[in-house]
């Protein structure tokens, strides 16, 4: 990932948080409807069974429910078994054909492959050694399985979204980046000209592209300013330059044609020296550097 650009790799891990985030929620709501819904129908079969059991009695050996037993309430089939386990009141689902023992105060879910219920059964004792079951059976409801099942037209359509938002978050991040691609441009431009008095076009916005074009055309500046110096320094030096190198020329030329005395000689040798390159050159370099 190190040749691809900026864009780019905004992009992918865009792309990966989206990802991840997408199915961090897919899960929650998965889990949450999954929750409640289970834990409101087993809460309501629970109720309707526990409020049935108080209609439900015993009179000279024979059943006897009250008033108030609904064997149908609320999606909510009540039976009514013996301690044998035989049918004595109510009926079941025709679809409930599973063998499920009897567990006294659990409510669980049950399936026989093609359809799930809930089941809930309380014993309600009659003396010591005699009693009864009474069994509440509710199947899945559609609302269920409507939820569970919009929770996975979900998760299949998530991929879909997270493509729209990757490319609209490439769209956003290629706009937002685009002040810089054109420093890039002018930056090249100013390096491939060498032109040192251009400039960036600054943002209007107030943000790091405007401070960052900013700094460029500070640093700009600085190595125009530079560099102007260092040519009016050449410009200097060579003209400086010129006198000395004559002077010390028509010296040698003089002394070569025209035979002097010692002391002429070194009264030439002195002049040379007083007007040397090295003697114009330090006070010129000095007062560049002093500027």
């Amino acid at each position: 990932m190190k040749r691809i650009s900026i864009k780019l790799k905004i992009t992918i891990w865009y792309f990966i948080l989206m990802t991840v985030m997408g199915m961090l929620l897919i899960g929650f709501l998965w889990f949450v409807s999954n929750a409640v819904t289970t834990q409101t129908a087993m809460n309501n079969v629970s109720q309707i069974v526990r409020n049935n059991l108080e209609e439900v009695d015993v009179a000279d050996g024979k059943l006897q429910l009250g008033d108030e037993f609904q064997f149908y309430q609320n999606g909510v089939y009540s039976v009514i078994y013996s301690q044998k386990e035989s049918l004595l009141a109510g009926q079941i689902p025709a679809s409930f054909t599973v063998s499920e023992p009897f567990e006294n105060g659990l409510t669980r879910m049950v399936s026989d492959g093609e359809n799930r219920f809930y089941v809930f059964d309380l014993w309600c004792p009659f003396g010591w050694d005699n009693g009864v079951w009474v069994r509440g059976v509710m199947e899945v409801s559609e609302d269920t399985m409507m939820i569970r099942n919009l929770v996975m037209s979900s998760a299949a359509a998530m991929p879909i979204f997270i493509l729209l938002a990757t490319i609209g978050g490439y769209l956003i991040a290629k706009y937002a980046f685009r002040p810089l691609e054109q420093m890039i441009q002018t930056a090249d431009t100013i390096s491939e000209a060498s032109d040192l008095s251009a400039r960036m076009e600054i943002p209007e916005d107030n943000n790091e592209f405007t401070r960052l074009a900013t700094t460029f055309d500070k640093m700009f500046a600085r190595l125009e300013k530079s560099f102007e110096a260092e040519q009016q320094f050449t410009a200097d030096a060579s003209h400086e330059l010129r006198t000395p190198t004559s002077v010390i020329k028509s010296a040698c030329e003089y002394t070569k044609k025209y035979e002097e005395t010692p002391e002429e000689r070194a009264e030439t040798i002195d002049m040379i020296s007083q007007d040397s390159i090295l003697h114009w050159m330090i006070p010129l370099y000095c007062s560049w550097i002093c500027r």
